[in-house]
């Protein structure tokens, strides 16, 4: 395996590959996750390139919170911070919804835990 290889981490990515990232990326940490300081670091480098990125340190969990061994009771807070991430991803796609569109999304599976957590397109991207 070569550990300097970019898609093992995005920390190994060059600047140039960086720079063909989406304008607009979501990224998600934990506070408690190993990789926390690579994330701000990679959050860092995105800003300096110009992109648009907006961040959120979920505090108090590890690598994986969101992701409840027990599915009949889910982990504290996973709803809360699934709802805020799509309707980050609305406004970076500028859907105009209904007010409550999203919450119902939610409930109907359409967006959140059993979504995938990686969203790319040309423009825009998601990170988790």
């Amino acid at each position: 395996m070569d550990m300097s290889n970019p898609y093992l981490s995005p920390g190994r990515a060059p600047s140039a590959m960086l720079a063909g990232l989406p304008e607009d990326i979501i990224m998600f940490t934990c506070e408690w996750d190993m990789l926390l300081a690579e994330g701000e670091r990679l959050r860092d480098r995105l800003k300096e390139l110009g992109k648009n990125v907006v961040y959120t340190m979920v505090p108090g969990v590890p690598h994986g919170w969101d992701k409840a061994p027990n599915p009949i009771r889910p982990t504290p807070g996973v709803q809360e911070h699934y709802l805020a991430a799509c309707k980050e991803l609305r406004r970076v796609f500028h859907e105009e919804l209904p007010e409550g569109a999203i919450e119902r999304d939610l409930e109907e599976g359409e967006c959140g835990p059993s979504r995938t957590s990686h969203s790319h397109n040309r423009r825009r991207s998601v990170v988790n």
